[in-house]
C-alpha cells in the first residue's frame, strides 16, 4: 500500500523536479558544493542534436499554444469591453432623454402654475372691484375718539378729544 502510494507520488512529480530533488539529496549526503547535479560528467549521455531541436520544438509549440490562448483571451476581453462600452453610450443617452423629460416637465409645471396665478390675480382684482362697487361713494366718517373725564376741581368733567 505504501509503495503504491510513493509511485504514485512519484508520477506526479515532473522529471525537472525528480532531478532537482535528486541533487538536492546528493549534495546533502556527500557534502558536495557542486551547482550541477550528478549526471553532468564525462560519462554523462549528452542528448543529441535531434533531441535538442525536439525539445527546442516543444518548448515553441508550448509557447504558440499560450500565446494563441492568451490572443483568444485579449480578444475575449476586447469584445466584452466593447460591449460595455456600448451599454454606457446607450446609458447616457437615456439619462440625456430623462434630463430632457424633466426639463420639459418643469417648465409645463412653471406655465402651469404662472397660469394659475394670473388667475388667481384676476379673481382677486374682480372681487375688489365688486366690493368697491357695493361701497357707497361718500367718504366713510371718522370714528369719535375715546372720551377722557378728569377731575376739574371737585367735579368731573367729560371732554371730547379732537384730533
Amino acid at each position: 500500500m505504501l509503495e503504491k502510494r510513493i509511485e504514485l507520488e512519484a508520477s506526479v512529480i515532473s522529471k525537472e523536479q525528480e532531478r532537482r530533488i535528486l541533487h538536492e539529496t546528493y549534495k546533502e549526503t556527500t557534502g558536495c558544493k557542486s551547482k550541477k547535479g550528478p549526471g553532468h560528467g564525462y560519462l554523462a549521455k549528452y542528448p543529441t542534436r535531434s533531441q535538442l531541436m525536439n525539445e527546442q520544438i516543444e518548448v515553441q509549440t508550448r509557447a504558440s499554444a499560450l500565446a494563441a490562448a492568451a490572443q483568444q483571451k485579449n480578444s475575449e476581453m476586447q469584445a466584452e469591453v466593447d460591449s460595455l462600452k456600448e451599454q454606457l453610450t446607450v446609458q447616457a443617452a437615456e439619462r440625456v432623454k430623462d434630463k430632457e423629460q424633466i426639463e420639459q416637465l418643469q417648465h409645463q409645471l412653471e406655465s402651469t402654475t404662472s397660469k394659475i396665478r394670473e388667475e388667481l390675480r384676476q379673481e382677486l382684482f374682480s372681487l375688489i372691484k365688486q366690493q368697491n362697487q357695493a361701497l357707497p361713494l361718500c367718504s366713510p366718517k371718522r370714528p369719535k375718539r375715546p372720551i377722557k373725564r378728569s377731575l376739574n376741581g371737585k367735579r368731573w368733567q367729560t371732554v371730547l378729544f379732537r384730533g
